[in-house]
């Protein structure tokens, strides 16, 4: 008796077919982690925090609801069917605690006496308040009401030499843990999706700086650590000196080599940065109405062209570059000689840009944001009751009275100096008793 085959058929080992991106968010979302396997059919999962399995993990989909700091870590999952097993590679997952706003500006009003602007040369240019309205962008992600002042900058504009501007908050130092957070807009020059001449520029941003330096790897006095993003992806995977996303300490640039990049590469085209970027942006269209080079979209895993959510943060001696929610880089056993922050633009290139009004870097919504101290608040009673609080300095706490610990209402909001706050309260005639609380505020 013969055996008879069908064609077509075998049985597969299960393998996964994609990197995840590895995602980052604040103490209370919800993140999802989802790794499907190909293979034989029927498969089995098994996820592993840090290397140890979880209880009750053993779906495709790993959801983690109220996440917190202690969800930060590495994540991986096993998959087993009839032919084999495979483990995923690992995904790392950062939670942020609670964070409070120590430094903020949101750029509507001319703030320039509060940021020191560095230069490599009088070949850029930088305009705070600058309405980018006027060309077609919209309202950034984190401002409110609409509103579209935000703070722009230029380089390389007429010399043809490589140039960097950096602006930095006039005296701040930020202690402990903290992270840059902003809105980052990168303006590119068409036609897409390769760009006009002198097409290719990077948004920077860094932490750890002394603030009083032009922020980029030519410059030897660079410091801090710090990242660049360009707009169109125009850098050739085979550069020796710098990629579509870097790194850097002080002067010296992290190639892909180092180990820093989630991606392992820093080349727009590689698949973590097309999946976090799936599709290249258009010009906005009034850009194309105005300027008839602005055609054509640009290439999937650009930055350009579109607001993006930008934090760059130290966690210890780690510091973290995260884009849209996705770790893009990690730098460990990070040392510290200053505590300012920056943002900046940088043309490495001496071509010139065909069109410097298409051009640019655009910053909005900067914040300083520090894990969050819950407030402590004291009392001392008597006709006037005198509310003492302690919580993080430059953080804003709102101030709350109840009479029956149900209905709350809003006395004020303070911003704390010194680690202090302080408010005096009268209570109306005939009140029998008044409870008060104090909350983070926005």
């Amino acid at each position: 008796m013969s055996a008879l085959k069908v064609a077509g058929l075998s049985n597969t080992a299960p393998y996964f077919p994609a990197q995840l991106l590895s995602p980052v968010a604040d103490a209370g979302a919800s993140v999802n982690l989802t790794n499907l396997a190909s293979g034989t059919l029927p498969l089995n999962y098994q996820w592993l925090f840090n290397g140890a399995p979880m209880s009750n993990a053993t779906n495709a989909i790993l959801s983690i609801a109220n996440a917190q700091a202690t969800n930060t870590g590495d994540y991986s999952v096993i998959a087993t069917n009839s032919s084999g097993i495979a483990t995923s590679s690992v995904v790392s997952v950062i939670i942020y605690p609670p964070q409070a706003t120590v430094f903020s500006d949101d750029f509507e009003t001319n703030s320039a006496a509060n940021w020191i602007v560095n230069n490599s040369s009088s070949n850029n240019a930088v305009g705070f308040s600058f309405d980018y309205s006027t060309l077609g962008i919209p309202s950034a992600p984190h401002s409110t009401g609409g509103t579209t002042h935000g703070v722009q900058m230029k380089a390389n504009l007429t010399l043809g030499v490589c140039a960097a501007l950096s602006i930095s908050p006039t005296e701040q130092i930020f202690n402990g843990d903290y992270r840059l957070h902003f809105d980052g807009w990168i303006n590119v020059n068409g036609p897409f999706p390769g760009g006009g001449t002198g097409s290719t520029e990077f948004l920077t941003a860094g932490i750890g700086t002394a603030g009083n330096r032009s922020e980029w790897p030519t410059n030897a006095n660079a410091d801090g650590h710090y990242f660049s993003v360009d707009g169109d992806g125009g850098v050739s995977s085979s550069s020796p000196t710098f990629g579509d996303y870097s790194g850097y300490t002080g002067k010296n640039w992290h190639n892909a080599a180092s180990g820093i990049y989630a991606a392992g590469s820093l080349d727009n085209a590689n698949t973590y940065y097309s999946s976090l970027f799936p599709s290249g942006q258009a010009a906005p269209a009034l850009q194309q109405a105005d300027f008839a080079q602005q055609t054509g979209s640009l290439n999937s895993g650009t930055f350009g062209l579109a607001w993006h959510d930008v934090i760059v943060s130290k966690r210890g001696s780690t510091v973290d570059w995260v884009i849209d929610g996705v770790r893009i880089a990690t730098i460990t056993n990070a040392s510290f000689t200053a505590s300012n922050v920056f943002v900046g633009f940088w043309d490495p290139f001496a071509s010139l840009s065909d069109n410097n009004t298409l051009s640019f870097g655009l910053v909005d919504n900067v914040r300083v944001e520090v894990p969050a101290l819950a407030p402590v608040l004291d009392l001392q009673p008597g006709a006037t009751f005198r509310l003492m609080g302690s919580g993080q300095t430059g953080a804003t706490y709102i101030l709350e009275t109840s009479t029956d610990l149900t209905d709350w209402t809003t006395l004020t909001s303070l911003t704390a100096t010194n680690r202090a706050f302080e408010y005096n309260f009268i209570p109306p005639a005939g009140d029998a008793q008044h409870f008060f609380r104090a909350r983070l505020g926005p």
